[in-house]
């Protein structure tokens, strides 16, 4: 297969080479990340400035968001002849599981190329701390077996566990975050500034679903549905407009 990876923590990072090289095994792999850190992106654009494009021998470095990598990144790899069969993102530094994938860059541009039109899966590895040459040790297998799963129904959303792989789990996402974001307010001379940091994982969730058999050393897949339908609803519009 052609496959163009992408991620939201830049370029350099662990996880992106690691499925790099392994994708290289079998593929032909074509890189469209950004220059920079994006975490917490999830599917935002750049709008109303100039971004920089670096050509490299693997494709494209793009000083934006995931899902600007995206969608340029795609029409510059189109022009050089290139056309992926799949968009991989990843392999991201921490978890994205349950509703933290709606703050996930690393999800937002596989979901970005689902709605290009592409098939897409997302990575991401809740060891924070792996080396790149134990995650190719420990990951590799199962990012080959998976790539070959791609569906173009839905977003794969794969999350790998902390240690020692026990199986695969295709599972629903839980509802709650897995992780929970501590914030400080600090007052100064103009008013007030806040600083966000620290991930603390929660310990209560639900049973059977991607945080649970994540925590519990499963690979866990979830299928995840990205066309926006809205549930039919019948209701009285003139009651609504005139209650006070």
């Amino acid at each position: 297969m052609k496959i163009a990876v992408v991620n939201d923590d830049g370029y350099q990072e662990a996880g992106i080479n690691c499925l790099i090289q392994v994708l290289q095994t079998e593929h032909e792999v074509r890189m469209i990340a950004p220059k920079q850190h994006q975490s917490g992106a999830a599917q935002s654009l750049t709008l109303g400035k100039k971004f920089e494009i670096i050509s490299c021998p693997l494709g494209y470095i793009i000083d934006a968001r995931p899902a600007d990598c995206v969608r340029v990144g795609l029409k510059l790899l189109e022009s050089d002849g290139f056309v992926p069969d799949l968009i991989v993102s990843g392999i991201n530094t921490g978890s994205n599981l349950g509703a933290d994938l709606h703050y996930s860059g690393t999800f937002g541009a596989a979901r970005e190329a689902f709605m290009q039109g592409f098939r897409s899966i997302a990575f991401s590895n809740m060891n924070m701390t792996e080396s790149l040459e134990n995650m190719k040790l420990r990951l590799s297998e199962s990012i080959l077996s998976i790539v070959h799963q791609n569906t173009p129904l839905h977003v794969m959303n794969v999350n790998f566990p902390r240690e020692t792989i026990l199986g695969f789990k295709t599972v629903q996402t839980d509802s709650i975050s897995f992780y929970t974001l501590d914030s400080k307010v600090i007052e100064t001379d103009n008013g007030f500034e806040v600083v966000q940091f620290g991930l603390n994982e929660v310990k209560t969730f639900s049973e059977n679903k991607d945080i649970f058999w994540c925590t519990k050393g499963f690979i866990t897949i979830s299928k995840v549905e990205c066309d926006l339908q809205c549930v039919q609803v019948d209701c009285d519009i003139e009651q609504m407009e005139n209650v006070d």
